[in-house]
């Protein structure tokens, strides 16, 4: 089983979570588990970013789009 590090930035703070299944990989739970980790921002999130292995900042915004990035873990 591979664990994953999840570092959230919102503003100047940063904080990280651990994903411990591949099944906690979906758009969804990455979104309540933002939303878990800032519990005092009052706007939604709807899209977050992460960088690949060629450092490109990517963004997601859907289950649609989740694909590379479990590509990019597992």
């Amino acid at each position: 089983m591979n664990t994953i590090e999840v570092r959230f930035q919102f503003g100047r703070e940063c904080r990280s979570a651990l994903l411990e299944s591949e099944d906690f990989l979906t758009f969804d739970s990455l979104i309540r588990l933002a939303e878990h980790t800032f519990p005092s921002c009052k706007h939604p999130f709807t899209a977050f970013m992460y960088v690949d292995d060629d450092r490109d900042e990517v963004t997601v915004s859907s289950e649609l789009e989740m694909g590379p990035l479990r590509n990019f873990y597992f």
